[in-house]
Parts: structure tokens; sequence; C-alpha cells
């Protein structure tokens, strides 16, 4: 696998945040744009039992993704209803050409794979990373 040559930087000052809420479209559009790398970083919550008990799949991680924040170049793009993209998040998340950088990949792997999302084309978890320089 390799990484785009074009780094991705963001500026925290001037950085956009495009809200799903706010602005759908902009969303879907920067979405169906990624085709080479993924920088990403997902919220999650705790399941209640109830949510357990009622679940129709098994659960192996007791866990919600909340939550998604994607950096792109035209900014951060931010969905608080994951059910609402999930189709074009399972295009994205299910095409192992497209590199995904992340935080803790492994539990992720599992939340999406609960979602019916199966997680392909991992190349960078920074939990990892911070372990081994650890």
């Amino acid at each position: 696998m390799k990484l785009s040559k074009k780094a991705l930087v963001l500026d925290p000052i001037d950085c956009k945040i495009i809200d799903y809420n706010d602005n759908k479209e902009a969303v879907k559009d920067a979405l169906e744009k990624i085709n080479d790398t993924l920088i990403y970083l997902v919220n999650t919550r705790d399941l209640s039992e109830e949510e357990i008990q009622k679940s129709e799949t098994a659960i192996v991680v007791p866990k919600k993704i909340e939550s998604i924040a994607i950096y792109t170049e035209q900014g951060v793009l931010y969905a608080s209803n994951i059910e609402d993209i999930k189709d074009t998040l399972k295009k994205i998340f299910e095409n192992e050409n497209i590199n995904k950088i992340g935080y803790n990949q492994k539990e992720e792997y599992i939340l999406f794979k609960q979602m019916g999302i199966e997680f392909r084309g991992m190349t960078f978890d920074a939990k990892i990373a911070a372990y081994i320089l650890n």
C-alpha cells in the first residue's frame, strides 16, 4: 500500500468544519470524492444493557459509534448520526484501495462489523504507533 505523496495539512485555526446536520449535501459530496487516503476519528459510547439484549447481531464490543470526523481537503466533515451516512461509510470503509488512518482501529474494526461494515484497508493506527514508541 502506498500513501499519497501529497500530505493533508490542516491548520487548526483556519480549518473549516462541515457538520452533516447543517449541510448534508456538502458532506455527502465530499465523502463521495474520497478515493485515496482517509484520516478519521470516531467517537463511541457504551451500550446499555437494554441495547445489548435487543441487538440482532452478536455484540463483541459493547459500544456503538456515536459520531465520526473525517479530515479532507474541504475541511473536517462531522456527522453525529452515523445511520444517515451508513451506506456512504460502507462504500468507503469496505474499499481496500482507500488507506485508512485512525486511532484504535482494532476496536473500530469490530464496531464497524457490528454495523454490517467490513473494515478494509487499515494503513496506520496511531494507538498502536504510540504503544510501539513507548
